[in-house]
């Protein structure tokens, strides 16, 4: 039996790899071309490239986590603490609707907080279930596959309230809803493939 502490680094790094995986998908990495065999001098403009690419990864992947390890972090409060998944959610400031903040902004606030608490509910879960790798925990907190889409199909609409309302507040133009787009295809094949792969 492991602790909860343990379960929660196992959801994390399934989080993040799944993160990494996404921004590796929807970043471009710089192609090595045939003028750096013939003309060395290239490489700094080529390594150039492969740093601003991987700073995007990373980036991308740590914006992409924030409000999963928040989330994570509450539901880890609430099974080790006295103190509710809620109170801590409160605290996390860039959730909480300010009185002064444009109707936009506070819509994507509230719709943060929706994905976050469904993603407590679901952690929670999984830090009182029983394993000691990822793929058990999470056989083990949904009893078959078929529980665990539900709660994947509850969450592809939270994040997808989430983007579109990040959309209509910051990016409205048609790059971005086509990133979006791909983004969220990416995603839900990656969890289809994760579903498959732990319930069979």
């Amino acid at each position: 039996m492991i602790s909860p502490e343990e379960k929660y680094q196992l959801i994390l790094d399934a989080e993040r790899q799944l993160a990494y995986v996404l921004a590796k998908g929807l970043i471009d990495k710089p192609k090595v071309s045939v003028w750096l065999i013939l003309m060395p001098i290239l490489f700094v403009y080529y390594a150039h490239k492969i740093q601003t690419y991987k700073k995007g990864v990373h980036a991308f992947a740590e914006g992409f986590l924030k409000t999963k390890t928040e989330a994570l972090n509450a539901a880890l409060q609430e099974v080790t603490s006295q103190e509710s998944s809620g109170e801590f959610l409160d605290r996390v400031t860039f959730t909480e609707p300010n009185p002064g903040d444009p109707e936009k902004t506070r819509r994507v606030r509230i719709k943060q907080r929706g994905e976050m608490d469904l993603l407590v509910e679901h952690y929670a879960i999984m830090l009182k279930s029983d394993g000691t790798d990822y793929e058990t925990l999470l056989r083990n907190a949904y009893e078959h596959g078929g529980a665990y889409r539900v709660f994947l199909n509850r969450l592809t609409k939270a994040e997808e309230e989430v983007n579109r309302a990040v959309l209509e507040a910051f990016h409205p133009n048609e790059e971005a809803k086509d990133i979006v787009d791909k983004m969220e295809t990416m995603v839900r094949k990656l969890r289809e493939n994760q579903l498959n792969a732990v319930f069979g």
